[in-house]
């Protein structure tokens, strides 16, 4: 899992958009963070399997496909990260879908405070993250966990839920049941959910 965050208010941002006019708006736009500008779906969904990200934005008609999909795909796998859907199209059904998949809209063409607002909502998240995460970096170190384990440890902290963590990690259920039990013998914690707690109990 990478860092959705590179420091200095910096964050790391994935912008589904094949129009290069737009593309190069966007750069300007988006010059304060760091951004990768992808083109298709299929290169949307490589990025996302490989990496983490503060946030999404999403161009709904792109040549294979719709960014709706994209999220669709990414949702059903328990990814929750936010999401802007940017369309030039007039369909109220696309705003409705979008925000049933958790979701903000904005119709093009957008201002650029339009923009810095939702990025803006997205750095209050990823600081009311930071610290269960900080705290999850610390309790690997305190209890000498793998690196594998202490990948668990950060999933769960930034809020992966247990049915996903083998996608998240790229792993198979197996190993991620064998990572579990043997960090749960190495802590002397009872289960996850007791994990979690403590996490979020250290200040």
């Amino acid at each position: 899992m990478g860092a959705t965050t590179s420091g200095g208010g910096r964050l790391r941002l994935l912008c589904l958009e094949d129009d290069f006019h737009i593309r190069t708006v966007l750069a300007r736009v988006l010059a304060g963070h760091d951004v990768e500008l992808v083109q298709t779906i299929s290169t949307a969904k490589q990025r996302i399997t490989a990496g983490s990200y503060a946030a999404w934005l999403l161009d709904i008609a792109v040549p294979d496909g719709s960014g709706l999909d994209l999220l669709a795909w990414a949702r059903v796998r328990g990814d929750r990260t936010p999401a802007l859907v940017m369309t030039g199209l007039q369909e109220l059904q696309l705003a409705n879908h979008a925000q049933i998949l958790g979701a903000e809209f904005v119709h093009k063409p957008y201002r650029k405070s339009h923009i810095d607002s939702f990025l803006e909502r997205v750095m209050r998240d990823v600081d009311r993250v930071s610290l269960p995460m900080r705290n999850a970096d610390q309790f690997t170190k305190e209890h000498a966990l793998t690196a594998r384990e202490g990948d668990v440890i950060r999933a769960i902290a930034s809020g992966v839920p247990r049915a996903s963590l083998a996608a998240e990690l790229g792993v198979a259920e197996s190993t991620v049941k064998t990572l579990i039990r043997r960090m749960l013998k190495r802590t002397g914690h009872e289960n996850m959910d007791e994990v979690l707690r403590e996490l979020l109990r250290r200040h």
